[in-house]
C-alpha cells in the first residue's frame, strides 16, 4: 500500500499590509536560520537540461544527513512563493513548501502550507512531529517579523560591549564621524542578527536612519581606517544582481567574470556592478559565511516574478507592474526582451512569450501598468525557468564609482587600487578638464615662486568645488584639472561653481583676473591604474580635454551629450546664461563636433 503524502497548514497575522510583510516574509534566508534550521551546503545540478536546479545537503541536530534537489523557487512578489525538493537521502521522499499573503482588513494574514511524502512506515509515524517542529520554528522565526514590523525589538544599548568598542575606536583616531551617525553604527554593529552584517550596506542604512548617502558612506569609510568595518568589492552579476566574487581590495578586481547560477559571462562595470559592501571588524563581531536558503526570493528582490514552464507546454502568469522597464528572460537560457509598463491605461494588459532555447519573444513591446497577464509557451525540448525582473538597476548599492568619488577616498585608503593593466568598464562617466588661462604668462610676470604658490590656491578652490559637487579629482597636469563625476548636471554644476571661485580669488599686482578655461562630457569610459592611481581613459577623456582646449575662458565648452541631459537643462534653466552652440575640428576626430559655449550672465 503507497504512503500517503501529509500536509499541514498555518496562519499568522500581521497588523501590517502586505508591501511591508513581503520582505521580511521573502527573506527564506533569514527566516530559516531563525527558525532554527542548519546551514546548507549548495551546488548546480550537471545533468544536461537540469542545470537549473540545486543539489542541496544539510544535517539536522549534526546527525541526520539529507541531500536533495531543489527546484527553482517561484514566486509573485508581494503575493506568493513556494518551492520543491526531491530527496536522495532522509525521512521524506519530496518536500513542497508554499507561502501566501492575503490581504485581511488593515494587516495581512500569512498562510504557509508543508506537504511532505515519507519515504517509509517509519518515518511516515514520524512526520507529524517533524511537522511540529516546523511549525515551532516557523513561531519563533515570524515573531521576529512581526517585532521588526512593529518597531518592538529595541537596538542594543550603546552600553553594550560592542557599542562600547565601536565608539572608542572611533574616538581614539580621531576620524570625524558625527556623535549621532557614530552611535547608530556602533548600536546596528552591537545589535543586528549576525547573517545581516555579512554585507552591511551604507545606503540602505542611511535610508533607515534618514541621513544623506554620502554623509554615511564617509561615515563608513572613516570605521575602516579606524578598525571598526572591513571593505570588500563584490562583482554583481547583471541577472540574478548576486556575486560568487568577491575582492578584499581593487588590486584583486578581475574585469569580467562568470556567473555559475546564471551560467552566463559578464563584464564588471565601475559605476554599476562592482559593489562596495562592509563587514564588522573580525575582533568586534563573529559574522559567519552560512548559507541557510540560496534560491528564496528575498535574494533577488529586482525579480518581480518567477515561474516554470514545462517542456513543450504554457503556463499563465498574473503580475502586478510598476511604471518602468522590465526584463522578460529564461533563466541559464541566452536572450532576453525588453517590456515597457507605462501610464496608459489604453495599452494592452496580457502579453504572450514565447521562450526558445536562443532568445525570448513577446508579441507586444508596452503594457499598462498595473496588472499584466502572460501566457507563457516553452517550445523548447527541456523545462525552463521564466524571470520577470526590473531592468533598473538597484539604488541601495554603493558602488566603485561612489565609494572613490568620495572626498578623502585616496587619503583613508591608499592603497585601493586596480591592478597594473586591469581595465574595468564605466557605462557612463562625466569629465570636467579645466585649465587656467595665460598661465605661462603669470609665471614669466610674477616669477615661479609666486606663481606656483597662486597655482597652488587655485588648485585648492577647483579641490573644494569637485567634493561639494560630489566629484572626484582624477589628476592634475601642470595647471590643468581633470575631474570626474556620477552625472552631467553635477559636472556643469561645479564648472560653474569654479568660475564664480576663480572670479573672487585675488590676484597679485602685475597679474589680471584668473581666468578658468572648462570643457566637460559625458559618456562611456574604462577605469585603469596609471602610476599607483584611477584614472578614466577613453573617448570621453580625450573629447572633454579637447572641448577645454575651444574654450576662451570664463566660459564653459559642453558637447551635445550633456547639453542634452534632462538634469542639466533644469539647472540652466534656474542660472542666467548665454548658449551657443557651434562646431569644431577636434585634433584624433575625423568629422567636425558640435558644441556649446555656456556664459554665465
Amino acid at each position: 500500500m503507497p504512503l500517503r503524502s501529509r500536509t499541514f497548514a498555518w496562519e499568522w497575522w500581521f497588523d501590517a499590509p502586505p508591501a511591508s510583510v513581503w520582505p521580511l516574509v521573502a527573506d527564506t534566508d533569514r527566516l530559516d536560520r531563525l527558525a532554527g534550521l542548519p546551514a546548507a551546503t549548495y551546488a548546480h545540478a550537471a545533468a544536461p537540461g537540469r542545470d537549473h536546479l540545486l543539489s542541496v545537503s544539510q544535517t539536522f541536530y549534526g546527525l541526520f544527513a539529507t541531500a536533495y534537489v531543489e527546484d527553482p523557487y517561484q514566486w509573485v512578489a508581494g503575493e506568493r512563493y513556494s518551492v520543491e525538493r526531491r530527496f536522495e537521502k532522509g525521512p521524506v521522499t519530496r518536500f513542497r513548501y508554499a507561502v501566501k499573503l492575503v490581504p485581511d482588513a488593515r494587516g495581512t494574514r500569512v498562510v504557509a502550507e508543508m506537504t511532505v511524502d515519507p519515504r517509509s512506515r517509519v518515518s511516515s509515524w514520524l512526520v507529524p512531529f517533524m511537522a511540529k517542529g516546523a511549525k515551532k520554528g516557523l513561531d519563533r522565526a515570524f515573531a521576529r517579523v512581526e517585532a521588526d514590523l512593529s518597531g518592538s525589538r529595541q537596538p542594543a544599548s550603546v552600553e553594550s560591549k560592542v557599542a562600547r568598542k565601536v565608539l572608542e575606536r572611533l574616538a581614539r583616531v580621531g576620524t570625524d564621524v558625527p556623535r549621532d551617525l557614530a552611535t547608530r553604527l556602533a548600536s546596528h554593529l552591537a545589535s543586528a542578527d549576525a547573517s545581516d552584517l555579512r554585507r552591511v550596506r551604507p545606503f540602505e542604512l542611511a535610508d533607515r536612519w534618514e541621513r544623506p548617502r554620502r554623509e554615511v558612506l564617509l561615515a563608513f569609510l572613516r570605521a575602516v581606517r579606524a578598525g571598526v568595518l572591513e571593505l570588500s568589492w563584490e562583482s554583481l552579476c547583471p541577472h540574478c544582481r548576486g556575486s560568487e566574487h568577491t575582492a578584499k581590495s581593487l588590486a584583486d578586481v578581475r574585469s569580467n567574470h562568470r556567473c555559475n547560477a546564471c551560467g552566463i559571462d559578464f563584464d564588471v562595470e565601475f559605476d554599476r556592478s562592482l559593489e562596495v559592501v562592509f563587514r564588522p571588524a573580525a575582533d568586534l563581531r563573529r559574522v559567519g559565511a552560512e548559507i541557510y536558503c540560496l534560491g528564496g526570493p528575498g535574494n533577488t528582490p529586482h525579480i518581480v516574478a518567477q515561474v516554470a514552464v514545462e517542456a513543450g507546454r504554457e503556463a499563465r502568469l498574473a503580475v502586478t507592474l510598476d511604471e518602468g522597464a522590465f526584463r522578460l528572460r529564461g533563466a541559464r537560457r541566452e536572450g532576453a526582451a525588453v517590456i515597457h509598463a507605462e501610464d496608459d491605461q489604453a495599452m494592452a494588459t496580457s502579453a504572450t512569450v514565447d521562450l526558445g532555447e536562443r532568445g525570448v519573444r513577446t508579441d507586444v513591446v508596452a503594457v499598462a501598468r498595473g496588472r499584466v497577464e502572460f501566457a507563457i509557451r516553452n517550445a523548447g525540448p527541456t523545462d525552463a525557468v521564466f524571470v520577470v525582473e526590473r531592468v533598473r538597476w538597484l539604488d541601495d548599492v554603493a558602488t566603485a564609482l561612489d565609494v572613490v568619488s568620495v572626498p578623502g577616498f585616496r587619503d583613508l585608503l591608499t592603497d585601493e587600487v586596480l591592478a597594473p593593466g586591469e581595465r574595468v568598464a564605466v557605462r557612463r562617466i562625466a569629465i570636467l578638464f579645466t585649465d587656467l588661462r595665460g598661465s605661462t604668462a603669470i609665471y614669466r610676470r610674477i616669477g615661479d615662486a609666486a606663481a606656483y604658490a597662486l597655482v597652488r590656491e587655485h588648485f585648492q578652490l577647483l579641490r573644494e568645488v569637485i567634493g561639494r559637487r560630489n566629484g572626484m579629482l582624477v589628476k592634475t597636469i601642470g595647471d590643468a584639472v581633470m575631474a570626474s563625476f556620477r552625472t552631467p548636471a553635477e559636472a556643469v554644476a561645479a564648472a560653474l561653481d569654479m568660475h564664480r571661485a576663480i572670479a573672487g580669488l585675488e590676484a597679485p599686482e602685475g597679474v589680471d583676473a584668473l581666468v578658468l578655461k572648462a570643457g566637460v562630457h559625458a559618456g562611456p569610459s574604462i577605469v585603469v591604474n596609471a602610476s599607483g592611481t584611477l584614472d578614466f581613459f577613453g573617448t570621453t577623456s580625450n573629447l572633454a580635454a579637447r572641448a577645454q582646449h575651444e574654450s576662451r575662458g570664463g566660459d564653459l565648452v559642453a558637447t551635445a551629450a550633456i547639453l542634452e541631459d534632462e538634469d542639466v537643462r533644469r539647472l540652466l534653466a534656474t542660472i542666467p546664461h548665454h548658449d551657443e552652440p557651434f562646431l569644431a575640428r577636434l585634433k584624433g576626430f575625423d568629422a567636425d563636433v558640435p558644441l556649446h559655449r555656456v556664459v554665465l550672465g
